[in-house]
């Protein structure tokens, strides 16, 4: 990984356990990493509404959260977003069940070294980054490189929700390739992806930053 410069967000009720996390994070010479403090669940949520954060550093047991709620909360909310849990003494059960919830990693408070704080940003990002990795393959489709079928589900269902909850209208076109056997029986296979492919990228082109355009199957 090549990571030179960070912005972490501490969410942290305390005080001293912040200004703590903050010269850890600030001593390292692996890299710039600028701080940012916050002491509720849901400062942080309007905070990171605003965007520009790469990692959060998270305490469990914040004021206006139960338990796990808060990890819950912010993956919903941020899907992509690396998340670090401090706990408050080294417990293992309560850093998997953080891991669990949604978490890339845990450091017990009462053993946060420089070393170990940064080695386990790096983690966090790295393995949140894998997953999105993932998620992108399996919401693709392999010939084209257009959202597949479910990943076009998935953004009906969100537009539908919004029609819902906010009557914001969209529009659905659903097309396809006029005579698409002939071609394929024609000129064969190849030839047949070859024009899906050239169609998906002219579509793909041809889009506002705010459409949607998948494949949704065969031509």
């Amino acid at each position: 990984m090549n990571i030179s410069e960070l912005r972490v967000l501490v969410v942290d009720d305390d005080p001293v356990d912040a200004l703590m996390v903050r010269r850890l994070l600030e001593a390292t010479n692996e890299m710039r990493i600028d701080v940012e403090e916050l002491t509720t669940a849901a400062d942080a949520a309007a905070r990171l509404e605003q965007g520009g954060v790469d990692l959060v550093l998270l305490k469990l047991g914040l004021p206006d959260s139960v338990e796990f709620d808060s990890i819950l909360h912010f993956r919903m909310r941020f899907p992509g977003l690396p998340i670090v849990v401090v706990t408050q003494q080294d417990d293992e059960d309560v850093g998997l069940q953080a891991v669990e919830c949604g978490a890339q990693d845990y450091v017990a408070k009462d053993q946060i070294t420089t070393g170990r704080l940064v080695r386990a940003v790096r983690f966090a990002i790295a393995r949140q980054g894998q997953i999105a990795s993932y998620k992108a393959q399996a919401h693709a489709d392999p010939l084209t490189g257009l959202p597949n079928r479910r990943a076009f589900n998935a953004e009906l269902a969100r537009a539908l929700s919004e029609f819902e909850r906010n009557d914001r209208v969209f529009s659905l076109v659903l097309f396809d390739i006029d005579h698409f056997k002939n071609i394929n029986d024609r000129f064969g296979h190849r030839t047949g992806d070859f024009v899906l492919c050239r169609i998906g990228s002219v579509m793909s082109a041809t889009l506002r930053r705010s459409d949607f355009c998948g494949r949704f199957g065969g031509e």
